[in-house]
């Protein structure tokens, strides 16, 4: 799931180098529309991962108010911070690869 966001990052950049583009020759560096970019990226993860993460708990309710339930905090805690660590991982290797090369061709 992580590597697919990777590639849906890695396509969005990609369609959106005109922008980019333009936003470059308007005195935007290079690490600034990077950063504009993962920051854009990662918002939309952590929120994703929120409210993921909230409809899951939402969902096991009925289940945990049943006698002798309890919620496994750890292996929840290891998963949910393993697919956020991927998906900055993956984030940041699209982004690099798409804002890398010569962008005045895309204006």
């Amino acid at each position: 799931g992580s590597a697919g966001l990777g590639v849906v990052v890695l396509r969005n950049v990609l369609e959106r180098r005109g922008e980019l583009a333009l936003l470059r020759a308007v005195g935007f560096t290079r690490s600034s529309l990077y950063r504009l970019v993962l920051y854009e990226h990662w918002t939309l993860l952590a929120a994703g991962l929120l409210c993921g993460a909230t409809a899951g708990v939402v969902a096991v309710i009925p289940a945990l108010r049943s006698a002798g339930s309890a919620m496994p905090y750890a292996s929840l805690s290891v998963t949910l911070a393993a697919v956020a660590a991927g998906g900055v991982l993956w984030t940041y290797l699209a982004t690099a690869a798409a804002i890398r090369g010569p962008m005045l061709s895309a204006l």
